[in-house]
């Protein structure tokens, strides 16, 4: 997140959330823009999954440069998840 994270970026994390397996998971935030870059130093990170083949619980972090692209962060994992049934 870079060495200033804790002063030019916003963390917002989410613990018990549902989304699908870690394997679909990731690929759907790959397609949909959503995953973590580097190079922008924005996205979502899955930070924790309980390993279920057909998805279930875990814990993921939005990483922002404010609160208003954290909050259309959050809106749009939403919907992505939703889509794919979680």
């Amino acid at each position: 997140m870079g060495g200033n994270y804790l002063t030019d970026r916003i963390l917002v994390e989410q613990r018990r959330c549902t989304f699908p397996a870690f394997t679909t998971a990731v690929r759907i935030l790959a397609e949909s823009g959503l995953a973590y870059d580097h190079a922008t130093r924005t996205g979502v990170l899955l930070a924790v999954e309980d390993g279920s083949d057909a998805g279930g619980f875990g814990e993921y972090c939005v990483v922002a440069e404010n609160a208003e692209q954290a909050e259309r962060l959050e809106a749009a994992l939403a919907r992505v998840f939703t889509a794919h049934g979680k």
